[in-house]
């Protein structure tokens, strides 16, 4: 027989593969070989759930001869592989013959059934994750690029996160929920956080540790204790956001309570989520609560609270300066006023005077006397001074020109002082 004429189908193959391509016999392959110039069926094999085992069973009929494997490797009927198995003991002529073969082979069974094509030439190649496997796409991104690629899945994660809270806070601030823009979500102080608050301002405690339960509706109490200095880093959290408050001890003697937020590189983005955007509130809340928190931190972990640390935050500053607060709970966003006095600076009452002299020698606008006298700027009091954001002004001319010899002061002139505002010292 030529090498180029086709070898036709069997009757009964042709009808054995119109069901197998319609589904009327689930087979999941078939094992095709010439015999007496006629492609046929020799054997069959009904699919299972383990595609892998089904490839076995097939590959299990492969003998020292040559033949097709028809193996449906989709989940649908339509979708099936064409394997040409030719031992290398097989004769030349047997080889042109199947090789010959394959082309019309595939046009009489339909190239829309054919999928994938393979040649094999012994039994070890017939393995499934081998032949399949290989044909699974490889991915040749470097290390940073998958890195890469994960952190942009995890960022756009977080926005979708972030924006349905966003909405969902949004709504209930509609319905009188209350939310404070897009970057502030008030959940409220639980119960248990309000018990044990007391505790907190006598010093029967100086740490506590607060939770957004898993609704998101409420701060709980975590764990509350009285820890030294050195124990703060290890009661934070290792793994998952938390909000703390911690009563600091100097050597002096004085205590400063210190609102922190603690975000562990470790944990899940819409966990920070959450926690980032309640946080202004909770802070909020405390201080409406009577608690004088006098410094706020954001820090990763326990590295980050260590004594030296704290006192580094804290700073000099606030040990040399003593502060007064109003009776009761302050208000958010009020500050301390320092209570001290400042040489040059002489109160009386409803405006400020400034005084200098040096060595009995007066620095007035008027003249020299050897008396020290005000200086004859009437500075506007802190009240004047910020009303209605607009500072008062100050008719005198600058005090420089009283001590250079025969200089004649230019007329008075008008200028302005600003002074801060309440709080800003």
């Amino acid at each position: 027989m030529s090498a180029s004429t086709p070898i036709p189908l069997s009757p009964e193959f042709v009808k054995e593969w119109n069901k197998a391509t319609t589904e009327l016999k689930p087979y999941r392959y078939l094992k095709v070989c010439i015999e007496n110039e006629v492609l046929k069926i020799v054997n069959q094999g009904a699919g299972s759930y383990a595609t892998s085992k089904d490839f076995e069973s097939m590959a299990a009929l492969a003998t020292f001869d040559p033949c097709y494997f028809l193996f449906r490797s989709g989940a649908g009927a339509k979708a099936w592989a064409l394997i040409t198995y030719v031992p290398d003991t097989t004769k030349v002529a047997q080889k042109m013959l199947y090789a010959s073969t394959k082309p019309s082979f595939i046009t009489k069974l339909g190239a829309n059934f054919i999928t994938q094509e393979f040649q094999v030439n012994s039994r070890s190649e017939l393995n499934h994750s081998t032949l399949f496997g290989s044909r699974s796409p490889i991915d040749a991104r470097s290390e940073a690029e998958k890195l890469k690629t994960k952190v942009q899945i995890d960022e756009e994660t977080e926005r979708q996160e972030r924006l349905a809270l966003m909405q969902n806070a949004t709504s209930k601030a509609a319905a009188g929920g209350g939310i404070g823009g897009y970057h502030q979500v008030k959940i409220p102080i639980g119960e248990s956080v309000h018990n044990e608050l007391p505790k907190f301002k006598d010093g029967t405690i100086n740490f506590m540790r607060f939770i957004i339960d898993k609704k998101g509706s409420v701060i709980d109490l975590d764990h509350s204790a009285s820890i030294l200095p050195s124990e703060l880093p290890s009661n934070l959290h290792i793994s998952e956001p938390r909000f703390y408050l911690y009563s600091h001890q100097r050597s002096s003697g004085e205590r400063f309570s210190i609102f922190i937020y603690a975000c562990p590189d470790a944990s899940h983005p819409s966990t920070r989520m959450v926690y980032s955007t309640s946080k202004p509130t909770v802070a909020q809340d405390l201080i409406q609560l009577g608690i004088q928190v006098v410094k706020r931190l954001e820090v990763r972990g326990g590295d980050d609270v260590t004594e030296d640390k704290i006192e580094e935050e804290l700073g000099t500053s606030t040990a040399a300066q003593s502060y007064s607060y109003s009776s009761g709970a302050s208000s958010y966003g009020s500050s301390p006023k320092p209570l001290y006095s400042q040489s040059g600076l002489r109160s009386t009452g409803a405006r400020t005077q400034l005084v200098g002299s040096s060595e009995g020698r007066s620095y007035g606008y008027g003249g020299s006397s050897p008396k020290s006298k005000p200086l004859g700027v009437a500075l506007p009091s802190m009240k004047e001074a910020t009303k209605y954001g607009k500072p008062s002004s100050v008719a005198a001319p600058h005090p420089v020109y009283s001590l250079m010899a025969g200089a004649k002061a230019p007329p008075a002139t008008k200028k302005k002082v600003v002074m801060p505002p309440p709080g800003a010292w």
